[in-house]
């Protein structure tokens, strides 16, 4: 009997030890995580504050190169598809010549030299379409759309018109037409501008071979 009592004090002293070593706060020094995580837990429970948890780490991106968006892109192409066909353009300017009460051999023989009948063209000068007109010029004929055929046609046609009735002179109102009128005012004669002079000399020889063709 006494050394089964000895046995079970024995055995509260065991107990008591075990309790008595995790109710005791752990050594600074040599603290396991799992210590030292329970350590700040239970701090910071009775504090009252809250602390900051550090950024999870993070692989750096690779920063791709950024570009900057073009300035002034050209616009898109104003016509798509095949460019219509030179005689039906060739046609709209001899419609034109007979509305205006121009000679159409010489009409169409402007055409020819500026655009080669080509309604899409546009001259490093800025000019534009069939009969190559400049933007300001257009509109002061009224036409809205310069790469229309009719339109560009009627609107060359009658320039050329304007420019015969002002000088009453085939190649002075040519040389208007390639040159501007106020030069050829200034000069009263062909500018002698070696471009101008073999402008005039090129609608000539080409209205000179409408004309032996037969074709009016």
């Amino acid at each position: 009997m006494l050394e089964n009592l000895q046995r079970v004090e024995a055995r509260i002293a065991v107990l008591e030890q075990r309790l008595s070593a995790i109710s005791a706060p752990p050594a600074e020094a040599g603290a396991s995580p799992a210590s030292s995580f329970a350590q700040a837990l239970a701090a910071a429970s009775r504090s009252g504050e809250s602390g900051t948890l550090p950024p999870a780490p993070v692989a750096p991106m690779a920063a791709a190169p950024l570009r900057d968006a073009p300035a002034n892109l050209p616009p898109p192409p104003r016509w798509v598809g095949h460019a219509p066909d030179a005689d039906d353009a060739e046609e709209a300017v001899r419609r034109a010549a007979r509305r205006h009460g121009v000679d159409p051999s010489l009409a169409v023989a402007v055409a020819r030299a500026e655009s080669g009948f080509n309604p899409l063209a546009v001259s490093s000068s800025g000019a534009l379409g069939l009969m190559q007109l400049m933007p300001g010029t257009a509109r002061s004929l009224g036409v809205s759309d310069p790469f229309d055929v009719e339109q560009n046609a009627d609107g060359g046609v009658r320039y050329l018109a304007e420019q015969l009735r002002r000088f009453g002179d085939v190649r002075l109102a040519l040389a208007a037409y390639n040159a501007g009128p106020n030069r050829v005012a200034r000069y009263g004669e062909v500018p002698p501008i070696p471009e101008t002079q073999r402008y005039v000399e090129r609608v000539l020889e080409y209205q000179q071979q409408y004309r032996a063709s037969g074709t009016p």
